[in-house]
């Protein structure tokens, strides 16, 4: 597992008026997941995800975890995705899926932390799967059955070691 961050309140730079990074992350071996820690969705709003993912494991599901809580029941997540003409959508009742991968490709995932107006936490991704010189795109909207302020995220490859070297994540909160 790589870790980043322990504390929001440390050294962290300006990106840009409204937002400030908490935490930039890279996995220099491969891994099974990325976990950040620090993080207070009550006090700072919203947060702002990057995930550049280099995939090492068979096509699959690529998930995201807060405090601890890796009971699939407890989530439920939407997916759209486009390839070529073909468009399709489906829910995935008991799955929290934050992007997906091929074998040995690469997914840019952009993705947005927030309160839904009952106050469960949820995020809206977009992502890019990379298939050589084609890319395809997918959204994916995760609720997370609880109103428990989310103070841990992580990202979980649906196998061993499926988050390559030179995968990145970068997190920013929104400045209050």
């Amino acid at each position: 597992m790589l870790s980043g961050g322990g504390s929001v309140g440390g050294a962290s730079s300006s990106c840009h008026a409204a937002w400030e990074k908490v935490v930039e992350t890279a996995a220099v071996v491969d891994v099974t997941s990325i976990l950040v820690t620090g993080l207070n969705l009550d006090a700072a709003k919203a947060y702002h995800i990057f995930f550049s993912l280099k995939s090492t494991v068979n096509a699959g599901g690529f998930a995201i975890y807060f405090n601890g809580d890796d009971t699939d029941a407890n989530y439920h997540t939407q997916q759209l995705y486009a390839s070529g003409s073909l468009m399709a959508a489906g829910a995935l009742a008991s799955e929290s899926r934050f992007t997906y991968a091929y074998t040995q490709q690469r997914t840019l995932t952009e993705a947005l932390l927030m309160r839904s107006p009952n106050n469960y936490t949820m995020v809206k991704t977009h992502s890019f799967l990379f298939t050589g010189s084609q890319s395809i795109p997918m959204w994916h909207t995760i609720n997370w059955n609880s109103t428990e302020n989310p103070v841990q995220i992580e990202i979980r490859a649906p196998d061993f070691q499926g988050i390559g070297a030179g995968s990145k994540l970068t997190v920013l909160r929104l400045r209050s």
